[in-house]
């Protein structure tokens, strides 16, 4: 009797895989196949097309930052640096500075 379980289990299971798992596969490799498609003639050119403005967008902004921000960021830093934060304690004695 067991065997007889045994035998018709897997013959279900793998009946119910064949009907479930080859259809899918069929689907999802269709589905693959038109991401691939889409990814390869749509996605890749534009990204391309994009990139020439792009690239000289990236060289404008970093020439902006280096010469406009890095200079007012670098004298903020040494007008800042000399500062030095302390705590005061319960009988205001002045505690180790604080590292940030």
């Amino acid at each position: 009797m067991l065997l007889i379980f045994r035998w018709t289990r897997l013959f279900v299971y793998r009946l119910c895989a064949l009907i479930i798992g080859l259809p899918a596969a069929i689907v999802f490799g269709i589905l693959f196949a038109v991401a691939t498609v889409i990814n390869v003639f749509a996605c890749v050119p534009i990204a391309k097309l994009l990139s020439i403005p792009g690239n000289w967008l990236a060289k404008t902004w970093s020439w902006l930052v280096h010469a406009i921000v890095d200079p007012i960021a670098g004298a903020l830093g040494l007008l800042f640096s000399s500062f030095t934060i302390r705590k005061y304690g319960i009988n205001s004695q002045p505690t180790d500075p604080c590292v940030a």
